[in-house]
């Protein structure tokens, strides 16, 4: 991506912290309409610059493999048309689910395809 009438309308300065961490400037937020919990997009162009933009909330299911990005978009679905199926996860439920899970083999290759009997 190329900027070539890359023009300045704001311009603000934040510190990055040690743990790389920023606040994103008042003006900025507010251009950009910015909330908390919002995400953000970094764009790098050729010459090097950095545009950021107010992110997509569905684009970030592109960063898990299709299955898990389905799986999300269905408990999201799930969440939304049956909120009162929702329950709190007790222990006794991880105990449940942690004894069925805990023998399972964890020496597999998980791009090898599964066998019939699987």
């Amino acid at each position: 991506m190329h900027y070539p009438l890359f023009m300045e309308i704001l311009k603000a300065q934040a510190t990055l912290t040690a743990r790389y961490q920023t606040t994103v400037p008042t003006a900025i937020r507010k251009v950009l309409g910015l909330n908390a919990n919002d995400k953000l997009e970094y764009t790098v162009d050729d010459d090097g610059r950095v545009v950021l933009t107010k992110g997509d909330p569905a684009d970030h299911l592109d960063q898990f493999d299709q299955a898990v990005g389905e799986f999300l978009k269905f408990l999201d679905s799930e969440i939304q048309s049956n909120p009162g199926r929702l329950q709190v996860a007790t222990k006794e439920l991880s105990d449940r689910i942690f004894a069925r899970v805990r023998n399972l083999p964890l020496d597999f290759d998980i791009n090898e395809p599964l066998t019939e009997d699987a």
